[in-house]
């Protein structure tokens, strides 16, 4: 997924004196303790492009309702789960509670921790960070 997101998605979402614009960002994916076991996060990275963590939403949309996510034409054509309203279900960068598995936003902005990474319908909201003060060249 992160090589996706850098190789593929960046170049094709964003011009080049966009992409100037976009920092570099140390993201940290920590492990944690369920009652089922515990689950190791990922090893810390550098992207311009990630996911966001479990932590990450709690933080920046704490409520279910700023998570609620519409996809886009192209995510449509390439098979994107909806629900009733229109929202789809998106990735986070965090594990879930058994092997192969990984955190999803549910398409009413609750989370699940069951996820198959296997399955091909969730859709990927990818996050960056911008510097608004970087002058373009």
């Amino acid at each position: 997924m992160r090589r996706w997101l850098e190789d593929s998605f960046l170049p094709a979402a964003f011009t080049e004196d966009e992409q100037r614009l976009i920092e570099l960002s140390a993201n940290s994916t920590p492990g944690y303790f369920s009652n089922l076991g515990l689950y190791m996060g990922g090893p810390d990275t550098e992207d311009r492009v990630f996911l966001l963590s479990k932590e990450e939403l709690a933080q920046y949309l704490p409520e279910e309702a700023d998570r609620l996510c519409k996809p886009t034409a192209f995510a449509l054509a390439a098979g994107a789960q909806t629900d009733d309203e229109g929202n789809c279900p998106w990735w986070t960068r965090s594990p879930g509670d058994h092997h192969g598995q990984i955190c999803v936003v549910q398409a009413d902005g609750g989370q699940n921790a069951y996820y198959s990474v296997g399955w091909d319908n969730t859709c990927i909201r990818p996050a960056v960070w911008v510097n608004i003060h970087m002058q373009q060249e």
